[in-house]
């Protein structure tokens, strides 16, 4: 006979007999989503009066109860906040039918071949503009429009590094965002190599007095990107901190996983002041060369030439299109992606598959809407953010002008379009009981509860950073995501359409139960520095699976699905990438986006010469002071505190 438990917790008080390892996983899955007090405070508190249950389900007098080691499970009052039914059939209706839909695929394909790459300011990324206008238009949104501002922009040109010497030969590379161009003829130095930027900050600057700096650090695979947020960080700053110590220019391994002869390009932080030196990125494949031939020759000599523009006057807008709710009083659930992309490949992982996705999840909420003759609790808005590879000005804009809007949510897509495997919240305590009834729709796609640290986009993460705006994190499948991030092969092919129509199946159930939410997702006051509080530990959520609904709520027919997998379950992930076994295989990718929001350029570069000599790119005149001194950074809290987790 099984060993069987028994909870008092039906209406009627008469008590439940339940198998034992199942009221196991109910209770963890119920401590970690906050709906009960954790299982640590539980045991800790002494058995209520009358019979102990034991393990087998037979009650023992109290007076032996002090003998029995085993401690008693309290499991608090169920809660009394939950869904609505009707808006849990409308989410698992919207879920099905997303599934089912094609029009991911469909904008995605157009948006990659028919406009290509679309850095931003270029004349690419106003014909991305306007195709976004015409689809959302043509998908029934009653508000559609471009939210202009003027930007910086940056363009590319040749980019060549040759080995001198012996053992002459070329290597692959290309420019970093933001770099200048070399001086007429170029730059011809010694090479010095780090293993870190850390280890390059150490070093005596006259080490690097006159030479080109070559930082060689690996970014690591992972299911969840989680190496990105510190490897990122060499690209980001290595210009800066060279440069102030005298060095000519900085070549660093490319931040990627992939082993193919393409660099990353990727954006750079630097001071206006100066001194400005040009960077560029090898090819991994390449970065590993130079490292051998270093070996056999220290003193290796390399011949830079670089041609760029920088700060080049432009215009780019955020396209926001937005579905109204009955009380504009309860704030907007904004979703969003970045529209622009690096030159290099189509932008389809980065971030075209997060354009098709919170497109198409709106448009299925739309043409419910539209079916039905109704309006959602909130309105809904989906904004296209501009320019987020140099410096994040379309998030900047819109909290210019929407930051004083009371917002439910703001999330972002934008990790490329690989399967969905855990949800998280960072959300109100009042609201945090409302979790369980999303976990239980999004089940049948593979999801299950994560912890309450979520993180989001970039544009999301430095407006939740800077408005303490709440979100709900949907983590993606990124194995193999930085294999392509920022490089040439940055193309459709890379896009599964099934893991697509899944995403956008998670989105439209996520979008649409936040906007019929019965309470606000307001974020609680938090001290300074303060610790995410009710994040369950990550057995709990592995543990618990599908979350149970609270009382009173109803799924329809089919809608509860299989139990939720656990992160090692869900996706298609291949040997190659990350194992379950990893340490942070399951964790999120809160490091991967916070420390983008942290290192992406704070300022531009300004009207620059190098150091050593006229240099050879052209500098757009007429950058005004408002614009330079305009450019708040990201509070280091984003970053602080996911570097070790994932995103």
């Amino acid at each position: 006979m099984r060993d069987m438990m028994t909870f008092p917790f039906c209406q009627d008080r008469r008590p439940a007999f339940i198998p034992r390892r199942w009221a196991l996983a109910l209770a963890l899955s119920m401590a970690g989503l906050g709906l009960v007090a954790p299982l640590d405070e539980a045991m800790a508190r002494p058995a209520p009066k009358g019979k102990a249950v034991t393990a087998k389900g037979k009650a023992k007098p109290a007076a032996s109860r002090a003998a029995d080691p085993r401690p008693a499970m309290v499991l608090a009052p169920a809660p009394t906040l939950h869904h609505a039914s009707g808006d849990l059939q409308v989410a698992a209706t919207l879920r099905d039918r997303a599934q089912k839909s094609t029009l991911a695929w469909e904008l995605l394909e157009q948006l990659t071949t028919e406009i290509g790459p679309r850095p931003a300011g270029s004349p690419n990324d106003a014909r991305a503009r306007e195709w976004a206008v015409q689809q959302l238009r043509r998908l029934g949104f009653p508000e559609v429009r471009q939210e202009a501002m003027p930007i910086r922009a940056w363009r590319r040109g040749p980019a060549s590094v040759q080995v001198l010497g012996a053992f002459a030969q070329p290597l692959v590379a290309t420019a970093l965002g933001h770099s200048v161009g070399t001086p007429a003829g170029g730059i011809k130095a010694q090479v010095v190599r780090f293993a870190s930027l850390a280890e390059m900050t150490r070093a005596e600057p006259s080490l690097l007095r006159g030479k080109i700096v070559f930082i060689d650090m690996p970014m690591a695979r992972s299911r969840s990107g989680e190496g990105y947020g510190e490897v990122s960080q060499v690209r980001s700053k290595a210009a800066m901190e060279a440069g102030s110590r005298g060095a000519l220019a900085v070549v660093i391994r490319s931040v990627g996983t992939d082993h193919d002869r393409l660099p990353h390009t990727g954006t750079m932080r630097e001071d206006a002041a100066g001194p400005h030196i040009p960077a560029l990125a090898l090819s991994v494949p390449d970065a590993e060369q130079l490292t051998r031939l270093l070996k056999r020759e220290p003193g290796l000599q390399l011949q830079l030439d670089v041609s760029t523009e920088t700060n080049v006057a432009a215009e780019s807008a955020n396209v926001v299109a937005e579905l109204p709710g009955k009380d504009p009083s309860k704030g907007w659930v904004t979703i969003g992606a970045h529209l622009d992309s690096w030159d290099l490949g189509t932008g389809a992982i980065d971030d075209g598959a997060g354009v098709a996705i919170v497109m198409s999840a709106a448009a299925q909420i739309q043409a419910h809407l539209k079916a039905t003759g109704t309006q959602p609790e909130r309105g809904i808005r989906v904004v296209l953010f501009a320019n987020e590879e140099n410096g994040f000005e379309g998030a900047r804009h819109y909290e210019q002008l929407h930051g004083n809007e009371p917002h439910q949510l703001i999330a972002e897509s934008d990790f490329g379009a690989g399967k969905v495997y855990q949800v998280a919240s960072r959300i109100g305590d009042a609201a945090q009981p409302l979790m369980p009834s999303l976990v239980q729709v999004l089940a049948p796609l593979g999801v299950a509860w994560g912890d309450r640290d979520a993180w989001s986009g970039p544009d999301a993460a430095f407006l939740m950073n800077r408005r303490q705006w709440p979100t709900v994190e949907l983590r993606q499948e990124g194995g193999d995501y930085f294999d392509w991030h920022h490089t040439a092969n940055d193309t459709l092919d890379k896009v599964d359409a099934k893991a697509l129509a899944q995403n956008v199946a998670a989105w439209s159930v996520m979008t649409w139960l936040a906007a019929q939410s019965p309470v606000s997702y307001a974020r609680d006051a938090q001290p300074a520095g303060a610790a995410v509080t009710g994040a369950p530990a990550p057995a709990a959520a592995a543990a618990s699976g599908a979350a149970t609904l609270p009382s009173g709520s109803e799924l329809p027919a089919g809608a509860s699905g299989a139990a939720a997998h656990t992160p090692s379950q869900s996706g298609s992930q291949s040997s190659s990438q990350a194992s379950a076994a990893e340490p942070h295989a399951g964790q999120p990718l809160a490091s991967r986006h916070a420390a983008a929001a942290a290192t992406h350029p704070v300022t531009h570069p300004v009207t620059h010469q190098a150091a050593h000599q006229p240099a050879r790119h052209v500098s757009a005149k007429g950058k005004s002071a408002a614009h330079a001194r305009g450019k708040a950074s990201v509070s280091k809290a984003v970053a602080k505190g996911h570097a070790s987790r994932r995103r």
